[in-house]
């Protein structure tokens, strides 16, 4: 039996997902002092199950792409299968050369995806992209009735 979409509004939660400790602590700690709300996740499973278990839809995930158990780009992929989730923006987070020219040479792959966020990562670029992706979903959910 195919599975009825139900609606669930975007919140304003952002869910970082990297299984470097540090990392997801660190930039978890940054968006919280500019006023962000943030959940962590180790891995694209765990993520996963916190976007399922959630009422609401998160406003933006932070992605590392390597990681053990589910990485990045499987958690891209199932993301894309579902119809409530596909649209979420994702910011990329890797150090491995080879995520932007992955990118570049299959941009539909990761069509929802809106940046590639190098590591080590640059918070000023890093608080810039959430800032607009933030503000452009605050202005949706603000058109929608």
């Amino acid at each position: 039996m195919p599975s009825v979409a139900r609606h669930r509004p975007s919140g304003s939660i952002i869910i970082v997902v990297d299984d470097d400790d540090d990392i997801r602590e660190t930039v978890r700690e940054a968006l919280h002092t500019e006023g962000y709300e943030t959940a962590g996740a180790c891995n694209g499973l765990d993520a996963l199950d916190q976007i399922r278990a959630s009422p609401e839809l998160p406003s933006l995930i932070l992605l590392d792409l390597m990681m053990p158990t589910m990485d990045g780009w499987e958690f891209l992929h199932n993301l894309e299968q579902d119809a409530e989730m596909r649209d979420i923006p994702v910011a990329m987070m890797s150090a491995h050369p080879s995520a932007q020219g992955a990118l570049d040479s299959d941009p539909e792959k990761c069509g929802f995806t809106r940046l590639l966020l190098p590591k080590p990562l640059d918070f000023t670029r890093l608080l810039s992209f959430v800032r607009s992706t933030h503000l452009a979903g605050v202005l949706q959910r603000q058109d929608k009735p």
